[in-house]
């Protein structure tokens, strides 16, 4: 099955990213896999970010929010502005391999099961080892990093998880059809709340998974 037959739309919500959304659009705009559409919502940052975005103006949807919406809202802001097979929530201080459009589709494709996907997030500052890979939830209903500090060398294979990481979480469209991010969380464990079997509440269809490609 082709996999360039679908459509992907990458989400990014910025507040005070001019560090780092230069990188990030270039690795967006260098995947090997199409990309329909980027939307860029910017929660009034008091930096320079929307003069870095300027230049990106042909290329992306750029959106100046007035007041600071958080991530969940810009997020949900953006969905609702897409209609993709699939779309992309990325953050801004990430840099994607020309591939991880391209392998995170096939595996969604190939797992017919799995409602999200994410890859390996390494730290940008030390890639030799590992942010996520993932979440994990314990018994007092907490969700954890999976494979946080650890070697990157590690956790290659594709497997399910309770949830993937807000950094760089791809999802199929037709979950975004009726759910969305809930705004409660703010902009930390934002994640949590949008995940399968969500500790804030119930977010996809019964049966459906989170997935690791690595």
């Amino acid at each position: 099955m082709k996999t360039n037959k679908y459509t992907v739309s990458v989400h990014i919500v910025t507040y005070n990213s001019s560090e780092h959304i230069d990188d990030c659009l270039e690795a967006v705009l260098s995947q090997s896999h199409p990309i329909e559409q980027i939307v860029v919502i910017d929660n009034a940052s008091k930096d320079n970010t929307i003069e870095k975005l300027v230049k990106w103006s042909e290329k992306c949807s750029i959106n100046q929010n007035s007041i600071n919406n958080g991530f969940a809202g810009g997020h949900n802001q953006a969905i609702r502005m897409t209609d993709t097979d699939y779309c992309l929530i990325l953050n801004p201080d990430v840099v994607l391999e020309p591939d991880y459009v391209l392998n995170t589709v096939k595996s969604l494709n190939n797992h017919s099961q799995a409602g999200s996907a994410t890859g390996k997030l390494l730290f940008k500052a030390d890639p030799t080892h590992i942010d996520s890979t993932g979440l994990v939830i314990n018994k007092a209903r907490r969700a954890f990093d999976r494979g946080a500090h650890q070697t990157g060398d590690r956790f290659n294979h594709a497997e399910e998880v309770f949830g993937v990481s807000g950094a760089e979480d791809h999802y199929s469209a037709i979950d975004m059809d009726y759910i969305f991010y809930g705004t409660a969380t703010g902009a930390y464990r934002e994640d949590d709340d949008i995940n399968p079997q969500s500790v804030y509440g119930k977010s996809k269809r019964a049966g459906e998974q989170a997935l690791v490609c690595s």
